[in-house]
Formats: structure tokens, C-alpha cells, sequence
């Protein structure tokens, strides 16, 4: 989550926010300082949560596609190979 405040802060370097819990970082200019919104640590937890889900389905799906992928290369193989009809 910093990492990503962190790159804002060089990308839009004029945002300054003053709403909620808020955590200070100095620009890469070194010009300004300002103020980040933070969200509480139960809305990162559960964004954490959420993509890590994703992560564990997309890995499912690899697998299964890949799975798939040497069934139809089975298949193809049979096929011009005269095993089906």
C-alpha cells in the first residue's frame, strides 16, 4: 500500500489529502510534503484478502487450462493418427 502511495505522490506530486488517517510522504522533488489518505487497516486487510482469492483462482485456471491444452493435443494426435472415427 505505501509502495503504491509512494508512486502517486511522484506521479501527482500537487494531490494532498487531509481526510481520515493520514501518513506524510516527501515528493521525489523534495519540494513539497503531503498528505495522503490512508484507509483504516481492516479495508487493506480485506483488499489483501481479495487479491489474494484472485491470485489463487488465476493459478487454478492455468492448471486447468493446461490440463485442457494436452487433452486436445491427445485428441488431435488420435485423430490424425486414424484412433477416431
Amino acid at each position: 500500500m505505501r509502495a503504491l502511495l509512494m508512486f502517486m505522490c511522484i506521479l501527482v506530486p500537487s494531490m494532498c489529502f487531509a481526510i481520515g488517517e493520514t501518513d506524510s510522504y516527501q515528493c521525489s522533488s523534495g519540494m513539497k510534503r503531503i498528505k495522503l489518505a490512508m484507509p483504516p487497516i481492516d479495508l487493506q486487510n480485506e483488499f489483501s484478502e481479495q487479491v489474494r482469492g484472485v491470485a489463487a483462482k488465476q493459478v487454478m485456471f492455468n492448471q486447468i487450462r493446461h490440463k485442457l491444452d494436452e487433452l486436445f493435443k491427445s485428441l488431435m494426435d488420435r485423430c490424425t493418427n486414424g484412433y477416431v472415427c
